[in-house]
């Protein structure tokens, strides 16, 4: 929506018909909220994952590993094909499909059947730990990782369970 003094902002609507006794629409009652901090917010949290995800990438190329990053999840199953990679560290939020989903595609593709998938997740219930299981994770980390975990499961493989 464009404000009063000229800037662009988020509105969230939600309405109701108000029906008249032959069920005809006569007026429509509802209320509309600015939620542009709500998305700006969100925005400098995708913004500060990239960059903790970058920070990441740096650390274990320090540790000798060949790392590629990729935030979007269909992109990274393209570029999986692409580069097969020996371990995928996922996130369980992710935009579009989720972690749970990714891991199940990569499990179901040949080139990818066989890595190591590790869950990087704030979701840390033993239920969580369960469903990450089931869609086909080798191992679930709760954040904030610790770098010295990660670097043993990745020095396991799939045998480090």
């Amino acid at each position: 929506m464009r404000r009063l003094d000229g800037t662009v902002g988020w509105t969230y609507s939600r309405a109701v018909p108000m029906l008249d006794a032959r069920g005809a629409i006569h007026e429509w009652i509802g209320a509309a909220s600015d939620i542009t901090e709500r998305k700006l917010a969100e925005e400098k949290l995708r913004d500060s994952d990239r960059r903790k995800d970058e920070f990441l990438a740096m650390l274990l190329e320090a540790s000798g590993h060949r790392v590629i990053v990729e935030n979007d999840p269909l992109r990274a199953l393209e570029r999986a094909e692409e580069e097969v990679p020996q371990a995928c560290l996922l996130d369980i939020g992710l935009p579009g499909i989720d972690g749970y989903e990714l891991a199940r595609r990569l499990r179901a593709r040949p080139a990818t059947a066989h890595a190591l998938l590790v869950a990087i997740t704030g979701y840390g219930q033993d239920s969580d730990r369960q469903r990450a299981s089931a869609a086909g994770f080798d191992r679930h980390l709760v954040k904030p990782i610790d770098l010295g975990i990660l670097q043993d499961v990745l020095a396991g493989g799939r045998s480090a369970r």
